[in-house]
């Protein structure tokens, strides 16, 4: 007997859900991690952990068009989510056997394959996407994702314990495990296209150079990932250590200008297909970032009220870039062709690898407010970019 098909809306539903609790397990983990290493490594170290594994992650993406070519989509996804909760687990037990190897080596594969879940997804959500929903789809994709990520630090926060973070980990197994069961279920009956061969694993590479928009959505892509490296390694570190918020305070702040991801996206998906093009909300996203980004220097005592006005402007810009690349790049690309979609996932860590460097270079000579005022800068060339778009209306 064949395997019984399921419709388009279910499977949607499907990936929507499984999208849900693969984003709650990374963003519980995601808090701790930097305090989860710095028990078996020098604080000192643990940026060079996240290099390395920032560059594993892009070799890592780089074959994944061949793995999913060769295996398939459902068996491949499958076994990464097997090998992301058994790399959970032993970051638990890392931690009971006080193994710094175990916990080095199982926080890679978590780092690692967590990121690939991500792309494997994508290729999923891109087999029933068309053009003219595809704004909308990514939307609520989107909101899911941050849905679970607005609750996750007060989960975490909860489940820490004096005896470590052993809570978090098995909690985040257990949510990983519910979207496991969901792609058992569910993914197995989702029609599987066939995958024609790449030349090389830079053809890809070749072939967006050759495309303009491409080229220029992927350079947009990677601005927005560079404002979210900086805005979550440094930011914490200047409002607490230079300007004096309590570590509660900051978290506040931090919960706040998290919620326009949550509020925003969906709509601004709706509204990229319906009337406006993504080029101009490009254009206005990457403006608010710059404009909250350059005021934040210039508030030189601990206000509440006026931090929070300035990061919440910047990230309703974030949202806004975030929503209008994710609709406009899989307006330009269909799930055949998986690697550029591994170039434009491998913008995140690509940002990990050069930004964290450059960073240290000019707080060491000047400050983390100039580091600032570089940043709202590095945002105009996203108007720039923007600007050379052509627009999908």
């Amino acid at each position: 007997m064949g395997i019984l098909r399921i419709s388009k809306r279910r499977a949607v539903h499907a990936i929507y859900w499984v999208m849900f609790f693969v984003t709650l397990h990374y963003a519980l983990s995601l808090y701790i991690n930097s305090s989860y290493l710095a028990q078996f490594i020098a604080e000192s170290n643990v940026g060079i952990v996240y290099t390395i594994g920032a560059l594993l992650s892009i070799i890592l993406l780089l074959y994944s068009e061949r793995l999913v070519r060769r295996r398939g989509l459902y068996i491949v996804t499958k076994r990464t989510v097997l090998i992301v909760i058994g790399a959970t687990l032993l970051m638990g037990a890392a931690e009971w056997l006080e193994s710094p190897i175990l916990a080095l080596s199982s926080f890679f594969l978590l780092y690692l394959f967590t990121l690939l879940e991500r792309y494997l997804l994508d290729m999923y959500l891109e087999e029933y996407s068309k053009d003219g929903e595809t704004g909308s789809l990514r939307g609520i994709f989107l909101t899911v994702m941050n849905g679970a990520i607005l609750f996750s630090p007060l989960m975490a926060g909860f489940l820490v314990s004096p005896s470590g973070f052993w809570r978090v980990f098995l909690v985040a197994s257990f949510a990983l495990s519910i979207g496991l069961f969901i792609i058992i279920i569910i993914f197995k009956r989702m029609p599987e296209r066939k995958r024609v061969a790449s030349k090389s694993l830079f053809s890809s590479f070749w072939k967006v150079m050759k495309k303009s928009d491409i080229r220029n959505i992927l350079g947009v892509h990677f601005y927005l990932q560079v404002f979210y490296v900086v805005m979550v390694i440094y930011t914490p570190i200047y409002l607490n250590s230079e300007i004096g918020f309590s570590w509660p305070m900051v978290g506040l702040i931090s919960a706040i200008i998290l919620s326009p991801f949550v509020i925003i996206q969906l709509p601004l998906g709706a509204i990229a297909d319906r009337w406006l093009g993504e080029k101009e909300l490009l254009v206005a996203g990457f403006l608010l970032m710059a404009i909250g980004t350059f005021l934040l220097p210039f508030i030189g005592h601990a206000s509440f009220a006026l931090f929070t006005l300035a990061l919440l402007v910047g990230r309703v810009g974030a949202a806004t870039v975030e929503v209008m690349t994710e609709t406009y790049f899989f307006k330009q690309v269909n799930d055949g062709e998986a690697g550029i979609i591994s170039l434009f996932r491998n913008t995140q860590p690509l940002a990990y690898v050069i930004v964290p460097a450059l960073s240290t270079i000019l707080i060491l000579y000047f400050g983390v407010r100039e580091l600032f005022f570089a940043l709202a800068t590095l945002m105009l060339f996203g108007i720039y970019h923007s600007l050379r778009l052509k627009d999908t209306r």
